[in-house]
């Protein structure tokens, strides 16, 4: 899924929000794909919001519902 806002206009609290209703109709984990820099951003803005099942994996193995992790870390996840 895409979204083409301008900056500050909430991407990322839309996207952790799908994410969220997401897990909560499926049940299954949600994988983030983001350049590097965006990755923490996720992170710090689910704090933000008292979205806690979150994490960044650089390996991918993940523990959280919401795995966020960069471009070029995409091919060590296997699911």
């Amino acid at each position: 899924m895409s979204f083409f806002l301008d900056p500050g206009l909430g991407k990322t609290i839309i996207e952790l929000t799908i994410a969220v209703n997401y897990i909560i109709e499926t049940n299954r984990p949600v994988l983030i794909i983001t350049p590097l820099a965006v990755a923490f951003q996720f992170i710090k803005e689910a704090a933000k919001f008292g979205i806690d099942d979150i994490e960044y994996s650089k390996d991918g193995r993940f523990t959280k519902k919401i795995v966020v992790c960069n471009y070029e870390r995409l091919s060590k996840f296997n699911h």
